[in-house]
């Protein structure tokens, strides 16, 4: 059996310190419960891929991540996992944030964390492309004089 790593929570969610084993293996307890609902392994698969919390040794001690194995002999559950890897959720569902938070409040502050974040985002996109459109103004006046200069 082969397995990809796939991190302890949501690539776009905190973590609990790796010195926090308890936490940290319930985040990955709770993620890969939620990779179970989003990516369902079919039946016939079972025996051939699955999610795991694997221990991974750390200069200070342990800490867990959530991997997929799958028996690299099987082509279809090689791609599946390959398929997962590649698609991970980037927040917690409700439901994993509802375990995690322990009430509505709490998943209510975090879309609100979320929303502020996104609209953040897209400010210093916005930003960027402001500044771009400057610079990209500034380099057609100077194309535009070398060209006055030449003909």
């Amino acid at each position: 059996m082969e397995y990809l790593e796939l991190g302890s929570v949501p690539s776009g969610e905190d973590c609990a310190d790796h010195e926090d084993a308890d936490q940290n293996r319930k985040e990955c307890r709770l993620y890969k419960a939620q990779l179970e609902r989003i990516f369902g392994i079919p039946d016939r698969l079972e025996d051939d891929i699955f999610f795991a919390v694997k221990s991974f040794k750390h200069e200070d001690g342990r800490y867990y991540q959530v991997v997929i194995s799958y028996d690299d002999d099987n082509a279809e559950a090689a791609k599946l996992a390959a398929r997962i890897a590649n698609n991970l959720p980037d927040e917690w569902d409700d439901r994993s944030l509802r375990k995690l938070k322990g009430n509505k409040e709490a998943i209510a502050t975090v879309k609100q964390d979320r929303a502020k974040h996104k609209k953040e985002k897209i400010s210093k996109s916005v930003q960027d492309v402001r500044e771009a459109y400057e610079v990209g103004k500034e380099i057609a006046d100077l194309v535009f004089n070398v060209l006055e200069r030449i003909f």
